[in-house]
């Protein structure tokens, strides 16, 4: 019954595609899909949190970092309450990390890189601690600063490229910065990827836009 992938596919932990679902018309719910592309086998997790959809997933190689909200297929009427970021353990088919949000605000991105896991919620960016498993304020954007789905991509570097308010930015998480590329403000509007050579590609409305950093630098992981 899972339906639409909104959260994307990631490869992750054993190498295998990680799909964050929300469920078909009219049901809630969502789970997180696991699938083996040498056997073509697929396991479905559902109810990981209960009657909500999973809206934003990201992987490294030893957890799946995942967000979901009490929406879910057209049609449906939410029940839950709050949103949720949380960390899963496909080795011990675990959560080993939740933390609830009182609003319904979707996380729609998240970025890993070096052991932290980033997203935005509330107008800022927010740092996940995967080693001391601690969740904390990196960077206060304000408003009008949200972020899209699948709008957020890690760079080999150690930053991170996203949409920040239709305008691509790059985080720099040890300085807690964000660098802004004036050519693309209020053109970049849905979706972001590294290229290889570190050229950075987004939606802009009905096109796609290019944007080659000045330093670019290439994906942390690629094929995402």
């Amino acid at each position: 019954l899972q339906n639409r992938p909104v959260a994307g596919i990631h490869r992750g932990p054993m190498g295998l595609l990680y799909i964050g679902t929300q469920l078909d018309y009219g049901l809630l719910g969502g789970a997180i899909s696991v699938f083996d592309p040498r056997s073509e086998h697929i396991d479905v997790y559902s109810k990981l949190i209960p009657e909500e959809e999973i809206t934003a997933l990201a992987a490294d190689d030893r957890y799946v970092y995942a967000a979901s909200d009490p929406q879910g297929g057209g049609g449906s009427a939410p029940t839950a309450k709050g949103s949720h970021f949380f960390v899963w353990d496909p080795q011990s088919k675990s959560i080993v990390f939740d933390h609830t949000f009182a609003d319904d605000q979707q996380i729609l991105s998240i970025a890993v890189v070096g052991g932290h896991a980033y997203f935005f919620k509330n107008d800022s960016i927010m740092d996940y601690d995967a080693a001391r498993k601690t969740l904390s304020v990196l960077l206060h954007l304000g408003s009008g600063k949200a972020v899209p789905s699948e709008s957020m991509r890690a760079a080999r570097d150690g930053s991170v490229f996203g949409l920040f308010g239709n305008t691509v930015g790059r985080l720099y998480p040890s300085s807690h910065t964000i660098e802004y590329y004036d050519a693309t403000k209020g053109k970049a509007t849905q979706g972001l990827t590294i290229g290889l050579d570190g050229t950075v590609y987004f939606g802009s409305y009905t096109d796609m836009g290019m944007l080659h950093p000045k330093s670019p630098s290439p994906p942390l992981h690629s094929g995402q």
